[in-house]
């Protein structure tokens, strides 16, 4: 904003001379998409990348798929993803600082807050934001126990009580947290979610519900030559993009070439095909990848979803033993 001062008017000498606006007034995710399709898959992905403020040229191209993931509670509906790893890697950096419509939580929260009051005039959370975010899950331990039982339902349906009435709400629920030991020992000697609390790792139905399970620890300590000083995309309107592809749905997608093994049961399915839902948005907006980008993000979405049931078939329950997915 640029203002002017008249000495000669006595009565209001100040006038705004400029207005520039700091917020998209609209977006046109047609034009979006349609623009998608003058880049390669590379180069959109890099361009994503450094819209993030990191320099893709410094990871691999695996990393910077996994930097994408982050994105998915932002572009997909009541989409649950939890990441877990060391201290410095930027976790909760996506739904913290790229988008105005996640909010993150640093510590325990209550069923109000998160849904409503029971009386259904004041909304909770998940019906206002995009994404709700819970950081250093470690710190969650003394959360009441009915937070997370009403969240089971809400990350299963979309869904949630209050009162006598049932409401529903989009906002995808992303979890991240600390490993305080290296991932090698965690593995050898208990399970990849021992950082959480008891609150959470005694609900193995909750945990069964978790989309995705970013492996943290692949990510390494930000440094200062994993910065960017090459354009992208202005954060608003990187914001805006990822708001507006919530519309898109390609949860179908990848039935077009490929099946799922019998070892995936209906809430795995589900799983898989929310992260190709995500990840296609993000890399493919205009919803036409090539078989082989397809069977890329497909790999990825079952790692992904496979990482959850075998940690849950390690930490006891029998009935998580279908773990080898195809």
């Amino acid at each position: 904003m640029e203002v002017e001062w008249d000495e000669s008017d006595s009565k209001a000498p100040f006038s705004i001379s400029q207005l520039t606006p700091i917020q998209l007034a609209s977006f046109n995710l047609e034009e979006y998409r349609k623009l998608r399709t003058q880049f390669t898959a590379e180069e959109w992905i890099d361009l994503l990348i450094r819209s993030m403020g990191y320099e893709p040229s410094q990871f691999s191209q695996r990393l910077k798929t996994l930097f994408l993931l982050r994105l998915i509670p932002l572009c997909e509906r009541n989409y649950n993803l939890v990441e877990l790893g060391p201290r410095g890697t930027g976790k909760s950096f996506a739904v913290q600082e790229l988008s105005p419509y996640a909010a993150l939580l640093t510590g325990p929260t209550t069923v109000a807050n998160l849904f409503g009051h029971m009386n259904g005039k004041v909304k909770g959370m998940v019906s206002i934001w995009d994404v709700v975010g819970f950081d250093e899950v470690a710190d969650l331990q003394k959360m009441p126990k009915e937070v997370i039982t009403t969240m089971k339902t809400y990350c299963e349906s979309g869904q949630f009580q209050r009162g006598a009435e049932s409401f529903a709400g989009d906002a995808s629920i992303a979890m991240f947290g600390n490993t305080q030991q290296p991932i090698d020992v965690m593995v050898q000697t208990g399970h990849l979610f021992a950082p959480m609390p008891d609150v959470i790792r005694d609900d193995r139905a909750f945990i069964d519900r978790l989309h995705c399970y970013l492996p943290g620890w692949e990510v390494p300590n930000m440094r200062n030559e994993f910065f960017t000083d090459h354009y992208g995309f202005v954060i608003d309107y990187l914001a805006e993009a990822l708001r507006d592809l919530r519309k898109l749905n390609y949860t179908e997608l990848c039935d077009s070439h490929f099946g799922l093994g019998s070892h995936l049961n209906t809430r795995d399915r589900k799983a898989v095909r929310r992260t190709v839902s995500g990840l296609v948005k993000i890399i493919h907006p205009h919803g036409e990848p090539s078989k082989e980008d397809l069977e890329e993000i497909l790999k990825l979405a079952i790692e992904c979803r496979r990482r959850v049931k075998e940690q849950l078939k390690k930490m006891g329950s029998f009935e998580y033993s279908q773990t080898s997915f195809s």
